[in-house]
């Protein structure tokens, strides 16, 4: 699998949380692969910065859910993963430097 297909497999996980726990814990998850994997710490950082993008898409396709309840669950869930990636991409920046 390449990161471009596990970025979109995170993307439908986020879709499917529930809460904002359930996505800090899925962005946690990818934080441990791409430690655990041997991929350089450029990568790393494009990783996060693409994950930012989708999750971008990912919010103004919240924005247009019918369901009032189900778009701020979603928004929420957007916040949260993108609140913990944003942290994770620092770090990233953080090293590299």
């Amino acid at each position: 699998m390449t990161l471009d297909e596990y970025r979109m497999k995170i993307i439908e996980r986020l879709r499917a949380c529930q809460d904002d726990a359930c996505a800090r814990s899925l962005i946690d998850e990818v934080d441990t692969m791409l430690h655990d994997s041997r991929i350089g710490k450029h990568t790393h950082e494009v990783f996060w910065q693409a994950l930012e993008e989708d999750l971008d898409a990912l919010e103004e396709e919240a924005r247009f859910l019918a369901n009032p309840e189900a778009s701020a669950a979603l928004e929420a869930v957007v916040t949260a993963a993108r609140a913990r990636a944003v942290g994770f991409l620092a770090q990233t920046l953080k090293a590299a430097n």
